[in-house]
């Protein structure tokens, strides 16, 4: 009897298989969350480009642009589906504190920082990211948002 047991104690067969069992749910889990997270902040990076192309657009285009042309202009740049684009302006303001904040303004007058009161157009862009592992993601569904301010000349 004493043999029997020695024999299952020394015996090594089957314990990678359960090793492996039992840690690869474990890694792929810490695998699939890093690339959800990957997958969010190349997301965030595409809006970010969107709004950046806006403001550059309406920058180019002074303050004859449409605030519909930005819009669609934001959406088709992001190159991701169901963007909410909204576009403020072109309106007279004063540039304010820090951040910076627009405060209405009569166009030439003079602001209470001694600049002059200009055009600008602020441009918000939102995206609602669907995660890959929707129960065990942190970023279940978030709202991405990434917004600029653009002073038209």
């Amino acid at each position: 009897m004493k043999m029997f047991r020695t024999k299952y104690k020394t015996d090594r067969r089957g314990v990678s298989s359960i090793e492996f069992a039992l840690a690869c749910p474990t890694m792929l889990l810490l695998f699939c969350g890093m690339a959800d997270f990957g997958m969010a902040l190349w997301d965030k990076s595409m809006l970010a480009n969107a709004v950046a192309q806006g403001a550059y657009y309406s920058y180019l285009s002074g303050i004859s642009v449409s605030s519909t042309t930005v819009k669609t202009f934001v959406q088709g740049a992001s190159k991701l589906s169901s963007v909410s684009a909204t576009v403020t302006g072109p309106s007279c303001y004063c540039m304010t504190g820090f951040p910076a904040a627009l405060a209405s303004a009569t166009c030439g007058s003079t602001c209470s920082d001694t600049t002059i009161a200009g055009y600008y157009m602020k441009i918000t862009a939102t995206y609602t990211y669907s995660s890959i592992l929707p129960a065990y993601s942190t970023l279940n569904n978030p709202t991405l948002s990434e917004s600029t301010i653009v002073r038209l000349q």
